[in-house]
């Protein structure tokens, strides 16, 4: 059934205050506007009211700054703000040991490694701790050897439904409980507790939940939270001799790697619902998002509106997020820019303001003292003016989790080269030493959360 809807003139009226605002705030910032264009020199209380400091209107910025109602709350709901602690942190510690880093070799001596700071998370380095994995196992054993999953069967009324259908006049006991009448009583340690129902939390009564469920889920935090890793050591989390993934065989790896993030850590992106993950965080991150044409008579870009789809629609790859930056925007992106998003000169709504000859500008030096170098789409043969060296970076990638075989740069941070073939490899395939597979890289999906290809 077709839905419909009516907008009359009060709707447009109050459209056209919010538009104004935002151009006014962004007419502003851009110095290459002149002050008697930039809205008529109108203000707030002009556009919309005496009240206008108070009322919820103009356009929610890219970075969500300036979007709190409050004196002094400017960066409240913002990106690159540090996290709000509301309890004192407590900070435990791991339960220390080695790390094996080469596995039992045929002489039973391997690499080992022990983090001078094995086992204190109060302070910065590497940690062992094995803790991390045994609490996923507990989480996945369905098993009797689980008691958590043991209540959650006893607890579960579809299960004792269908005990009492396959088991008729039978009474399930939890394990080790006291048997008085074998006859009626069954101990659950003769059943098999690897199937407790797919149960959604309103007890079965909605439709059980899939991996969708799953995805959304991970889908709605990304839009929350994110921060930066690295420089704060590792976690190595050990595995336990009874636990499913470990091995014996020579050279097998009995841990995983978790990198440490930096104390005080800053969520670099918006914790506001609000779909930062297709429109990003960041403007400068945004100007390479949206689809531009090129403006006939001015020949510069002129933005559509629309976000940058992929040549089959859906969201654009790397390839084409690439393609057009060198094309429309005069920017030239190697793989290693996929890291790290230079920062344009843009308004706070991700419009770029433009440099004498209509295209993009980087800004180099510092915040402090910024120096504006216009991209110039006919520089390098025609492919475009390469992020210079001195660019500030914006704080934010382009992508944040891609194909191990995929990455262009090494754990380290050695860059990679690009590898010898055209053809997109496996995300697990290897390598030649050195290399990367950058046809793989090109395939990846560009969207405002660097982490929009985990699923």
């Amino acid at each position: 059934m077709a839905s419909s809807f009516t907008v009359n003139l009060a709707d447009l009226t109050k459209i056209l205050a919010q538009i104004k605002v935002a151009e006014q705030n962004a007419g502003i910032q851009d110095l290459n506007i002149p002050v008697a264009d930039q809205v008529a020199g109108q203000s707030l209380v002009s556009i919309i009211g005496p009240d206008a400091a108070l009322l919820p209107v103009g356009l929610r910025t890219v970075s969500g700054v300036n979007n709190h109602l409050l004196p002094g709350q400017a960066n409240v709901g913002a990106a690159d703000q540090p996290f709000a602690r509301l309890l004192t942190p407590e900070l435990r510690t791991g339960s220390g040991g080695a790390v094996d880093f080469d596995g039992p070799s045929s002489n039973g001596v391997g690499t080992i490694f022990t983090p001078a700071n094995g086992v204190n998370y109060n302070t910065g380095g590497s940690v062992v701790d094995s803790q991390p994995r045994t609490i996923s196992n507990l989480i996945v054993d369905q098993s009797i050897n689980n008691p958590a999953a043991v209540e959650a069967w006893f607890a579960n009324p579809l299960t004792l439904d269908a005990f009492a259908l396959a088991h008729p006049g039978m009474t399930p006991m939890r394990p080790g409980a006291a048997i008085t009448d074998p006859l009626t009583q069954l101990t659950v340690s003769n059943l098999d507790l690897s199937n407790i129902p797919n149960q959604s939390p309103d007890i079965g009564l909605s439709p059980q939940v899939n991996a969708f469920f799953t995805f959304f889920g991970q889908f709605f935090d990304h839009g929350l939270d994110l921060i930066p890793k690295g420089g704060n050591g590792t976690v190595y989390i050990t595995l336990q001799p009874d636990d499913p993934l470990y091995s014996t065989a020579p050279g097998a790896s009995n841990f995983m790697v978790v990198t440490r993030a930096l104390p005080n850590a800053v969520n670099i992106t918006t914790p506001f619902i609000d779909q930062n993950q297709t429109y990003t965080s960041h403007a400068s991150h945004q100007v390479f998002l949206r689809e531009y044409v090129m403006d006939v008579d001015t020949g510069q870009p002129m933005a559509t509106g629309r976000l940058l789809s992929g040549a089959n629609g859906g969201l654009p790859t790397w390839a084409d997020v690439k393609h057009q930056a060198a094309t429309m925007l005069g920017v030239q992106l190697l793989d290693k820019d996929v890291l790290s998003v230079p920062l344009l000169a843009t308004d706070d709504y991700g419009r770029f303001i433009r440099g004498a000859n209509g295209f993009v500008q980087f800004v180099t030096g510092t915040i402090a003292s910024p120096v504006l170098v216009e991209a110039n789409p006919a520089a390098n043969g025609g492919l475009g003016t390469l992020v210079p060296g001195t660019a500030i970076p914006a704080g934010t990638a382009f992508l944040d989790d891609i194909a191990h075989a995929a990455a262009p740069a090494a754990r380290n941070g050695t860059l990679l080269t690009a590898d010898a073939d055209n053809l997109v490899g496996g995300s697990l395939d290897t390598p030649a030493p050195g290399t990367y597979d950058n046809e793989l890289l090109d395939q990846h999906f560009i969207t405002g959360d660097g982490r929009g290809n985990e699923n």
